[in-house]
């Protein structure tokens, strides 16, 4: 599997890429995008409004917590689901057998109120009874009956995990992983669920010989309003470059409008692909890149077609907000999985 760290390997490519992001305009996919000099001209026209200060003090956490006090949280609630948590436990009951044996019964005489409910009991009871096959099969029904394929990816998961079936259980877990910022229950018991996911995802991982790369995007700056004026606290150049485009985005009247006729994406991508361009460019200014190592993989995503990719997850899904685009039905989730795939599982150590 070609991973980015395999990628960073070949340097001329790397130093390719940076040439280009460091011309006048950007040009990526269709898309003119503006350079930090060119940002800083359309704030240098208002510099009363703007107010800029460097936070050294300040954890990435902090950062985040003021964010998203800013956000919006329009998406698309219909993308919620609840994760199957039981597949984290391991018991038996002497009852299990006779509750499938009824259930089958019921079923065959259309006694049942809810058959997509009967059917989901019915793949948790076989899992608990170590039917693995079955327990897939009945999963397989209620996602059919229901018309959603986003369910069961746990459960489908440690079934093939506990199969053999190391490939598929690895799709189905990295699905689960992408999804988390859609699942009711990581939300609601985030320590004790993304403990018990990561333990199994490293498991299946392991089993088809990789390992889990846990680096992280995270934007060190907050921007806050108070009415004509706005304060942008950030830390390190690179984090301020992205600051100031966000400004802009944000506030420079007619900026939006003007950036629409540049491309046929939302402009959420638009703007997260201006403003991480201009990053990119500070952390190429750097003298010491120490600390700052994931800006290689935004250059190497740029190169390889995946910085798509790489904002709606890195910058979205990964940190539990929701992407208000996300398409099930338009190859989201595949395109998705493929970058994951190749950004986040690496070569198992020796």
């Amino acid at each position: 599997m070609i991973v980015f760290k395999n990628i960073l390997k070949e340097p001329m490519r790397f130093l390719l890429i940076l040439t280009l992001v460091l011309g006048f305009s950007y040009y990526s996919q269709g898309q003119f995008l503006h350079t930090p000099s060119e940002i800083e001209q359309i704030l240098s026209k208002n510099p009363k409004k703007w107010v800029f200060q460097e936070e050294k003090t300040i954890k990435s956490e902090e950062f985040s917590s003021c964010r998203r006090k800013q956000e919006s949280k329009n998406y698309d609630k219909s993308l919620k689901w609840t994760s199957e948590t039981y597949v984290f436990k391991t018991y038996s009951s002497k009852t299990t057998k006779k509750k499938i044996k009824t259930l089958l019964k019921d079923l065959k005489a259309n006694k049942v109120k809810d058959e997509a409910a009967t059917y989901a009991e019915l793949a948790k009871l076989n899992f608990q009874d170590q039917n693995y096959e079955q327990a897939i099969y009945f999963k397989k029904l209620e996602q059919e009956h229901r018309n959603d394929q986003m369910m069961g990816k746990l459960l489908l998961a440690k079934c093939y995990h506990m199969l053999g079936k190391h490939e598929l259980a690895m799709d189905q877990i990295i699905e689960a992983k992408i999804m988390n910022a859609f699942c009711v229950t990581a939300q609601k018991y985030p320590r004790s669920y993304n403990k018990s996911f990561d333990k199994l995802m490293a498991e299946i991982l392991a089993k088809n010989q990789l390992q889990y790369d846990d680096w992280q995007l995270d934007p060190l700056y907050c921007m806050e309003v108070n009415g004509d004026s706005a304060r942008i606290n950030y830390q390190s150049e690179i984090w301020k470059a992205y600051a100031q485009c966000k400004a802009v985005w944000a506030h420079e009247k007619g900026y939006k409008e003007k950036m629409k006729s540049i491309s046929n994406q939302s402009q959420l991508i638009v703007e997260e692909k201006e403003s991480l361009l201009n990053a990119l460019t500070a952390y190429l200014r750097l003298a010491d890149k120490k600390g700052f190592e994931a800006f290689q993989y935004v250059g190497q995503a740029l190169d390889n077609g995946f910085i798509d990719q790489l904002i709606i997850y890195e910058l979205y899904l990964s940190k539990n907000r929701p992407y208000p685009y996300f398409n099930l039905e338009n190859n989201d989730m595949a395109s998705i999985k493929n970058y994951f795939k190749l950004a986040h599982c690496i070569p198992l150590s020796n």
